[in-house]
């Protein structure tokens, strides 16, 4: 319903239940995508310990590349120097820290212990 409300010309859709709240904003200019440092003040951070992004390669900033070899995708790894780590759900011949994309505990567990080194 929501997509079909935007389709309809609306510039913002509200969806909400009493466990969850989305505000999807219709960009009326034609602008490049918003930095990741403009929409993290829009954010509550009262109770957040940590933030996760999707996206934003082009961001400057620590990465674990995602990569699934049956895509067919080129790795982006070594050309951006901000990744540190590749999930995967194939072996990879690289110098990098590998883990198992698969194995959400283990990149759990390689994404505390990278913020732990860091803040030590």
């Amino acid at each position: 319903d929501s997509y079909e409300i935007r389709q309809a010309g609306a510039n913002q859709v509200l969806v909400s239940s009493n466990r969850l709240m989305a505000l999807m904003e219709v960009q009326l200019d034609d602008i490049q995508e918003p930095l990741l440092a403009d929409l993290i003040p829009r954010l509550n951070c009262t109770n957040i310990d940590i933030i996760l992004v999707e996206g934003f390669k082009h961001e400057t900033m620590p990465k674990i590349e995602l990569h699934r070899p049956s895509l067919g995708k080129p790795l982006l790894y070594p050309n951006d120097n901000t990744i540190i780590a590749i999930a995967s759900d194939d072996a990879l011949t690289t110098d990098i820290e590998q883990l198992n994309l698969n194995n959400i505990d283990e990149i759990a567990d390689y994404i505390q212990q990278f913020i732990i080194k860091r803040t030590a």
